[in-house]
């Protein structure tokens, strides 16, 4: 089918007893192995275990310091975690460390910029889903209010995920290059989308991809001009235009979530107060 790279997440995907033969089988078949785990097993027999394998990145998520790190991740070992981004760095491996940017853990801000230094933090910070502000994540609990005096140590220029036009009326990846498979075997054509649209026990995951009516109508309205109206919106840079919030929040892919454009409009209010200096680097 053309797949390159195999991302393998959890909760923690090193509590798997097989998880050793899971990579080495990957391997075999000549994936690139992205691993996202919370590093609290990572050790020096789990390098030993990554060096004969096609690792291309593994992801640590460094939630706070020591004192917000527990409260961030219900009881998580800070150390354990740092221990493996040590680890990490010692064996040459290639990796990153997202920290999210939330009220809870603002008592952490000076240290994750201490931390750049040491490891290649990137920093991301969750906003307020402005209809379900007590929505189906626990991060709604965490989240930061916009434009945040918390925020100025790392606010950056906001990338545009896309650029729409009459002629690239596309929404994201989703039916195109990127499949999800759950933990039972469900196949989703992204990892939020709520609906699996095949099982692996019943089929083929080929049959899935390829042979689906319920991926050829989300393929047909993701590559299709049912959002003209984005084209002309002035935040249209600054969105997301996910058909799987459609979905979740509507359970139409066609009915345009207004949490979507609501979170584009601050995405968007966010870089202008930036491009006008209202945050200084520290």
């Amino acid at each position: 089918m053309g797949g390159k790279y195999v991302t393998f997440t959890g909760g923690e995907p090193f509590l798997r007893a097989d998880f050793p033969e899971i990579l080495k089988l990957t391997t075999k078949y000549g994936f690139g192995i992205v691993i996202m785990s919370n590093g609290s097993m990572i050790n020096e027999d789990t390098i030993a275990l990554l060096k004969p394998i096609r690792l291309a990145k593994i992801q640590i998520t460094l939630y706070g310091n020591r004192e917000d790190y527990p409260r961030m991740t219900r009881g998580g070992d800070h150390e354990k975690t740092i221990n493996a981004l040590k680890l990490l760095k010692r064996s040459g491996f290639k990796y990153s460390v997202p920290c999210p940017l939330t009220r809870e853990n603002t008592g952490s801000f000076a240290y994750f910029k201490e931390m750049q230094s040491e490891h290649p933090l990137t920093f991301y910070h969750i906003i307020d889903d402005p209809l379900h502000p007590n929505g189906r994540s626990y991060y709604s609990e965490f989240s930061l209010e916009p434009l945040s005096e918390q925020l100025s140590p790392f606010i950056k220029p906001i990338e545009a995920s896309y650029q729409y036009t009459k002629d690239r009326p596309k929404a994201c990846i989703i039916g195109s290059n990127l499949i999800f498979v759950g933990i039972t075997g469900e196949v989703y054509p992204c990892y939020q989308y709520p609906v699996p649209i095949g099982n692996l026990h019943h089929r083929r995951i080929t049959e899935i991809w390829n042979k689906n009516d319920e991926l050829d109508y989300i393929r047909t309205v993701n590559s299709g001009h049912v959002f003209d109206i984005c084209v002309t919106c002035g935040s249209s840079e600054y969105c997301v235009r996910c058909l799987a919030y459609n979905m979740i929040y509507n359970g139409s892919l066609v009915s345009l979530y207004e949490g979507t454009c609501l979170k584009a409009d601050r995405a968007r209010e966010e870089q202008l107060h930036y491009q006008a200096g209202a945050y200084e680097e520290r």
